[in-house]
Parts: C-alpha cells; structure tokens; sequence
C-alpha cells in the first residue's frame, strides 16, 4: 500500500534545535497536517525525528487526547520529515511577555499536563523538555492543550547512576538536558532525570503563567552560556516555592515543594494532584469543557527590558580560507552530506521496541516541493 504524499508550505509554524514545522497537505485526503523538517543527510544512521517518532509511535497505543497524532515518517536524501496533527498556537504564544494569566486557566493547563505526564511516565518514558512552548493549544477545542517535541524524551534508568564526585568536578559545569528556565535542579547539578524533573518543570510552568515571568527569565542579552547557566542555577535555589507563589493558590507553590521532594525512582502520586487541583479549579469556577481564558489580568506587568551582556568576550579570526554556512534552505549537499549529529546512545529505545515501532510507522511516500 503506498504511503502518504504531503504538499509542504513555504510559511513556518515554528522552529526547534534540529527541525522546523511547516504546514502541509496530504495531496489524495486534503487533510492539513504539520509537517516536522530537519536537515539531515543519508549518511546519519540515528536521526533526531526518527528517534522522536518512535517515542510518539509507542505512545500512540493506547494513546491519550494530550498526545498528538503522526501520520508518518521517512528520510529523505538531505531531510528527515515527521507528519503530525496540526495544531494551534503554543502557551507561550498566548502570553506575551510580562502578561499574567488567570489562575482559572493555569489549573486547567496543569491538570491537563499532569495528566498527559503521568500517561507518559507510566509508558516508562519521560519527556525532559516541559515547557510553554511545548504546550499546544488544540484547533478543534478551545478547552484542551496537547503535548509536543518528544526529542529530548528516553525511557527511564531503572536505577540512578551514581555519579564520583571527583569525575563530576573534573567534568565542568554539566550539559543542561531541556529548557534552561524551565530545568529542574536536579538538571543543573547534571544529575540523571526522572518523572520528578518533569513535575518540576510543569511547576515553572504554571508559576511563569501565573506571574509573568520568573525571578530568572531576564537574563542579559548575548550573556555567555555558562554565566547564563550559573546565574539562573543560583537564583532558582535560592527562591523558595512559597516565594514564587506569593500572592497565588499555595497549590502552585505546594506542585514546586512536591516536585522537589520525590525521590529519583519515585512516580509522582498523580491522583493526589489531580484531585488538588481539581477541587481548586471548583472554587475558582472552572468547568471541564470551558475554553481556556488568555486574557491578560489587569495588574500585569509591563516586560522587563533585556540587559546588553557587558562582561568580556573572547575574540578570534579565522586567518584560513572564507568557511562557508550551510544553509537550512539551500540545496549546498556538499555541506550537509558530510556532517550532522547522530542521535546520542542514551536516547535510543531498546533494539527490539524500535523494530517494533518501525513497523508501525507508515513510509511518506513523497513530499513537494523539497525546496522553497
């Protein structure tokens, strides 16, 4: 049986470290879908979208509303596409910044994220990127948000590894897996992440709508990385989850506490929260199917202007030949077909559940046109 044929679109949804989302059509339904794009040449035996398919492919059975649905993958010389269902605009494209949303409207993106969360874990995955932008707000209910980007995401250790102390010093500061503002401390201290560290994340979340913003979400501008990193590390330890919370439901603050007190191989009581937030929802007046309300509350605040970074750079010249950028768009292969980054070793599913969910995934047939 032939596989699916899409008809890609010139405008952009969005973009990501490895893809980006154009809208496209399947050219025999005429159904619309997004179409996920990433450069990435044949030479690339673990690519990033087929890693993330294969996530979303096990966690299609038995499936849940805050996961999307994919109609496909295949690797193409030159690009690797997913097609998925299309959806609408990100939670954080539905508040601008400074902007504070009702607490109404949190409860319901919290209790709709620790419900696709506890199905995530319970599938022995975790995600490892929550965050706004992973948030989406669905085009045929305006109630409901699903959950994207599953290229982060693993199955879990069975145990912590434990960690010398020594190497770790030896090893400088760690590689943040996720979202810099939105990283569980766990995150900062290059510890393994589990269940906890997307119950942490979740709880960013929900205060960042609520407040704005967060103490550490100004950084300066052009700030280098690990200064970046070491900067918001301090301020995320140093603020208390009643601090963030002041001035809201303690349930917030309570979700930040929580998150932080659970142990690396221990799940989340998933039907405590739910029933925490639920019962607060009530008192706030928020009903099931009642669409979920982005408009900014009257004491808002206005958005912090962004600092220029003034702090020493490290200057170069590259005395040698013009290099050349590889263009996204470009149909330059000479550049592309000698690089790109495998997809890391600890990402990957057990040999046996990838052929298995390889077998699933149907083939695209064909996408047009390849370049814009």
């Amino acid at each position: 049986m032939p596989g699916p044929k899409y008809n890609i679109q010139e405008s952009q949804l969005g973009t990501g470290g490895y893809s980006r989302v154009f809208p496209a059509t399947d050219m025999d339904s005429g159904r619309a879908i997004a179409l996920k794009k990433s450069r990435c040449s044949l030479i690339i035996k673990k690519p990033h979208l087929r890693h993330e398919t294969r996530i979303l492919q096990l966690l299609q059975s038995p499936g849940h509303p805050a996961i999307p649905i994919i109609y496909g993958y295949v690797h193409l010389p030159h690009f690797e596409y997913l097609a998925m269902e299309l959806l609408g605009p990100s939670v954080a494209r539905m508040q601008p910044d400074g902007t504070m949303i009702a607490p109404k409207t949190v409860v319901s993106v919290v209790l709709q994220t620790i419900s696709a969360l506890e199905y995530v874990h319970k599938m022995g995955i975790m995600h490892r990127d929550v965050k706004q932008g992973n948030l989406m707000c669905t085009l045929d209910d305006p109630s409901k948000i699903k959950l994207i980007d599953f290229g982060l995401a693993r199955m879990f250790y069975k145990t912590e590894p434990r960690r010398n102390e020594s190497d770790t010093a030896a090893e400088g500061p760690p590689r943040i897996i996720g979202t810099l503002q939105f990283a569980s401390l766990n995150a900062h201290n290059g510890l393994p992440l589990s269940a906890r560290d997307d119950l942490e994340s979740l709880a960013y979340v929900a205060l960042n709508i609520l407040r704005g913003d967060l103490p550490w979400s100004n950084r300066p501008w052009l700030e280098p990385e690990n200064l970046a990193q070491e900067g918001i590390f301090v301020s995320k330890r140093n603020h208390t989850a009643e601090c963030l919370g002041a001035g809201f439901p303690p349930e917030f603050a309570y979700l930040l506490t929580y998150s932080r007190s659970l142990a690396f191989n221990q799940l989340p009581d998933y039907d405590r929260l739910t029933a925490l937030f639920t019962a607060l929802g009530k008192r706030l007046g928020l009903r099931p199917d009642s669409a979920l309300d982005w408009t900014p509350q009257p004491y808002s605040r206005p958005p912090r202007k962004t600092k220029r970074y003034s702090g020493p750079f490290e200057e170069w010249v590259d005395d040698g030949e013009p290099q050349r950028t590889p263009s996204y768009m470009a149909p330059d292969y000479e550049l592309w077909d000698t690089q790109g980054a495998e997809c890391e070793e600890d990402l990957m599913l057990p040999e046996d559940v990838e052929e298995r969910m390889d077998a699933l995934i149907p083939i695209i047939e064909d996408v047009q046109p390849r370049w814009f």
